[in-house]
């Protein structure tokens, strides 16, 4: 690294006032095209809503009004885009840019000084690009290239060159605070101040420190799948967000933000994730979860039981008598051997086999026979899915049954005419149309029994059917198939679903009922890819089947203690994006010091090989207490001394499950002002929280406390969720425990601690 020299200093900083006078004046240009256009739009909305009553008299008037219509519509959207440009040039204000490069192109003469920030600054007067946006093409340079030789890639091709400068600056409030030239990467001084700050109450975008394999990622362009693996720590989820702002720039003039969705695991992590988007100078896309999902396609049928109240379950202690059986229940639904039985349920269905064909008649008359039902459902309507086949052939025989029931009409009318009793049209006609209805009920309410369909029938049949499940499954079930047959069946009779039949019944409905794509989403990003199981990405896949996805992970950050986490080779299956999908592994990990990540990775079945960027701090605490009593009074005590001291922003006690959490909550806000977190919960908060440590999933805290990680709270099948929880800490770990330690943590070079 090297420092600037004065008159280097002379000049930057000349040229950082120049460009903060160009902002100044661009954002007074933008507020008065945004104060003029929302005054304008206000009038045109008063106008319509008090005129539109008593213009539209005519058809001229309804095109008028629709013209007007769409006129606002482009005025909103004009002064939406305004009001973004007039949010960036602000941000902007405070700092312009943060690096620069000096490149000059092969066979060029002049060397060119590009400088990056989070958008571009155009000076109308001269024309030229006084700031490019850290997303345009050139800007790879500033994060993936040496000096000397280097390319980047664009619309025209491959652009190759000289990288004849790199430096880095430190603005704040428009002031230079300072710069140095580096001849590498990102330098690990300005990754180490930013990774050695105390957190935020939200994500903050990482654009000033990406790291040459974050930006490959954020910056790929050739795979419909993109599936990320990276230890804790490894920025995943900025990553991903910073991706979604570079496809919303790449492709700017065909992509909105609408148009991108973010699968995140809850409300919790959305909002803790919002501010990133904005600073970058774009809007917030679209942030669901599965769950939310699942309940807007099953409606209030049933209640729906979520993932957290099904880890809550499984975690807690004193199980009941049902418990063996739920956990098989889980680990066979979320199997490769269910996945293969609803397949060939599926496939079973739909060949016809057991639709029951029959031959249509009436009083001896054959409206269709049974080989022509059979041939419109493999072959007319064989494209359909299952119940819209049978559906189309009930209309297909009603539509051969209507001139037949129009000569039974016709002859009911002339036979009650020429009848001993008087009757008027219209009573001969009302009692012709009853009994040729009365007479056609039967066949009719047959056919629409034969053409029913309802998924959660054909899901419970599975259950019932022992005969077909041995078919299904080549009868190969699990051992305790029975117990899980019944306490599936008693849940379902009472509309009550398990979280692991939720993902099958609603496989069954898109396949069997069908239902529509989302089309208008163009991009679809995953976060805790190792959360979904593969029959989970079955059904993103028929959700967004023509969109491209990004997949983000970390394999050793699976908190349930009974679901296998899908590989990327099953999730590309799964997701039929076998022949355009990459895999990418990160290998370096910034959130926390050296000490925490060397002590967690002691948790690791398989050590991860990814490298600690070299922050340090104090070794993790491992603290045991006589008493429970005692474990409270010690954490009470540390919350007090850290908030005296103001040394942290934001603690998290994190327990195993949400009682222990609640109660641990109990105790400690009659003296501090804590903060329980639950899984209903939609904002983040910074400040002292307690949790349960799934719930930690994607956050991180300056100081992290691990509430009883004694072997009676803590073994093998808690070794992940252990794991998330002590990666959630940046500076500090301090992990208390009653009785034994956890086996875990067993074996521990004793040099990794500090024991108390």
């Amino acid at each position: 690294m090297l420092m600037a020299d004065r008159q280097d200093w002379h000049e930057e900083t000349a040229r950082l006032a120049f460009v903060v006078k160009l902002i100044n004046r661009l954002l007074d240009e933008t507020r008065s095209v945004v104060r003029a256009q929302t005054g304008s739009a206000r009038q045109q909305r008063r106008d319509m809503w008090e005129e539109a009553p008593r213009l539209v008299r005519s058809t001229e008037d309804w095109i008028e009004l629709a013209q007007a219509t769409t006129a606002l519509g482009q005025q909103e959207r004009s002064l939406a885009f305004y009001k973004q440009q007039e949010y960036r040039l602000q941000r902007m204000l405070d700092s312009p840019y943060f690096g620069r490069i000096d490149f000059r192109e092969s066979g060029a003469a002049e060397t060119q000084p590009i400088y990056v920030g989070i958008g571009t600054v155009h000076d109308p007067i001269t024309g030229e690009i006084e700031v490019f946006d850290w997303r345009a093409p050139v800007c790879s340079l500033f994060y993936d290239a040496e000096l000397g030789p280097a390319e980047y890639s664009c619309e025209d091709g491959i652009i190759s060159g000289v990288v004849t400068l790199k430096r880095q600056f430190k603005i704040v409030n428009g002031r230079l605070e300072y710069m140095f030239d580096t001849d590498l990467k990102i330098d690990d001084e300005i990754l180490q101040q930013l990774l050695a700050r105390q957190s935020d109450e939200k994500m903050r975008s990482i654009v000033t420190s990406i790291q040459r394999e974050q930006n490959r990622v954020i910056r790929d362009q050739g795979h419909s799948l993109l599936m990320v693996q990276g230890p804790a720590g490894s920025g995943k989820t900025a990553i991903a967000l910073h991706r979604a702002a570079y496809l919303l720039y790449r492709h700017r003039d065909s992509l909105r933000a609408q148009d991108i969705v973010i699968f995140s695991p809850n409300r919790v992590f959305s909002d803790y994730i919002s501010a990133v988007l904005p600073e970058l100078g774009e809007q917030n896309v679209q942030q669901t979860t599965l769950h939310e999902y699942a309940l807007r396609e099953l409606g209030s049928r049933f209640s729906v039981e979520g993932v957290y109240s099904q880890l809550e379950y499984l975690l807690a202690p004193g199980h009941d008598n049902d418990f063996a059986g739920r956990v098989e229940g889980i680990r066979y639904k979320s199997s490769p051997e269910f996945l293969e039985v609803l397949h060939n349920y599926v496939r079973f269905l739909e060949d016809g086999e057991d639709t029951g064909f029959w031959d249509v008649e009436h009083e001896g008359q054959l409206i269709m026979s049974k080989e022509e039902m059979r041939r419109l459902f493999t072959e007319s309507y064989g494209d359909l899915a299952y119940a819209k086949r049978l559906e189309k052939i009930r209309q297909r025989v009603l539509f051969l049954l209507q001139p037949l029931e129009e000569d039974r009409r016709r002859l009911w009318r002339e036979m009650l005419s020429a009848g001993p009793d008087r009757m008027f049209e219209w009573e001969l006609d009302k009692e012709s149309r009853r009994r040729t209805k009365e007479e056609f009920a039967g066949l009719k309410e047959r056919l629409a029994d034969w053409a029913s369909f309802d998924y959660v029938r054909a899901y419970t049949r599975l259950f019932k059917d022992a005969r077909l499940m041995r078919r299904l499954s080549g009868g190969r079930l699990p051992d305790k198939w029975e117990l899980i047959r019944k306490q599936t069946l008693a849940a379902l009779a009472e509309n009550r679903l398990f979280h692991e039949d939720v993902s099958p019944l609603l496989y069954l409905k898109r396949t069997l009922e069908g239902g529509p794509v989302l089309n208008a989403v163009r991009h679809v990003i995953i976060d805790e890819a190792q959360d979904y199981t593969p029959l989970q990405y079955e059904l993103f896949g028929m959700l967004f089947p023509r969109c491209s996805l990004t997949v983000l992970g970390d394999r050793h950050q699976s908190v349930h203690p009974y679901v296998k986490a899908a590989d990327h080779a099953q999730i590309a299956a799964a997701l039929g994006r076998e022949n355009s999908a990459a895999s990418v592994s990160l290998t370096k990990s910034y959130r926390s010091t050296e000490q925490i990540m060397r002590f967690a990775r002691h948790l690791l079945v398989e050590p991860d090989q990814a490298e600690v960027v070299r922050r340090q701090g104090s070794k993790p605490r491992l603290r045991r207490m006589s008493s429970e009593e005692e474990l409270l009074r010690t954490i009470r005590q540390d919350l007090e001394s850290w908030q005296a001291e103001k040394r942290h922003g934001s603690v998290a006690v994190l327990c195993k499950t949400h009682a222990e959490a609640r109660g641990v909550y109990q105790f400690l806000k009659e003296t501090l002002p804590v903060y329980l977190l639950t899984a209903e919960d939609e904002h983040f908060r910074r400040g002292l929280l307690v949790l349960p440590a799934y719930l930690a999933k994607g956050l991180e805290f300056d100081a992290v406390l691990i509430y009883d990680a004694g072997a009676h709270n803590y073994g093998e099948r808690e070794r992940g969720l252990l794991y998330t929880a002590c990666t959630r800490a940046l500076h500090e770990l301090h992990v208390c425990y009653t009785g034994e330690l956890t086996p875990l943590f067993r074996d521990m070079d004793p040099g990794l601690y500090i024991s108390t």
